[in-house]
């Protein structure tokens, strides 16, 4: 089993685990209701990649450099340009012609890795276009079983608040009758 499918078979265990993990209780009156837990989301791993470039970052790097092109080749055909500015010419032109290289290297390296995982990026997709399927009917389920559960939720919910002032209530007045029985004595 390759790393990627590793990987996803742990996210999609640990989706399952969150979806299908009770809520913790956190107190009579202060119970979360089915509700007020939201599911958690599959997100593909690297989906928000923060060292990657905004595309107008990009596409201006890429206007600068055709701009910068063009005055390589005015300069350098200019016979009264100074050789000081030739020689800065001449460093852009050989920065841009590695620079040049060096995309052609990464797509060919990036059309290597394409064709040599294409069966497990076509699994990931797969995966991935089922887990959609899976929250969406996830989603409609919990929708549908929130508005059959209305009533008792409701139920619920006056409950819980009606526990809480008679607990509130219980503890007045069972604090007031201990003092009142060691006043007394």
């Amino acid at each position: 089993m390759s790393a990627a499918r590793k990987a996803l078979v742990a996210a999609l265990c640990a989706l399952a685990v969150t979806v299908v993990a009770p809520a913790p209780r956190v107190g009579l009156a202060q119970e979360a209701t089915p509700a007020e837990t939201p599911r958690a989301h599959y997100r593909r791993p690297g989906a928000n990649r923060a060292n990657q470039p905004d595309a107008r970052d990009l596409g201006r790097h890429e206007q600068t450099i055709r701009q910068g092109r063009n005055k390589i080749r005015q300069v350098l055909l200019d016979p009264k340009a100074s050789p000081q500015v030739k020689q800065t010419a001449t460093e852009l032109n050989d920065m841009l012609a590695r620079r040049r290289a060096l995309i052609a290297q990464l797509k060919n390296r990036h059309k290597d890795f394409v064709s040599q995982h294409k069966p497990d990026l076509d699994e990931l997709t797969e995966l991935s276009r089922r887990a959609h399927e899976v929250n969406t009917r996830l989603d409609a389920a919990r929708d549908e079983t929130i508005k059959a559960s209305s009533a008792e939720l409701a139920e619920l919910k006056q409950i819980s608040i009606n526990a809480a002032t008679l607990a509130e209530r219980l503890r007045t007045s069972y604090e007031q009758e201990q003092r009142a029985r060691r006043g007394a004595q």
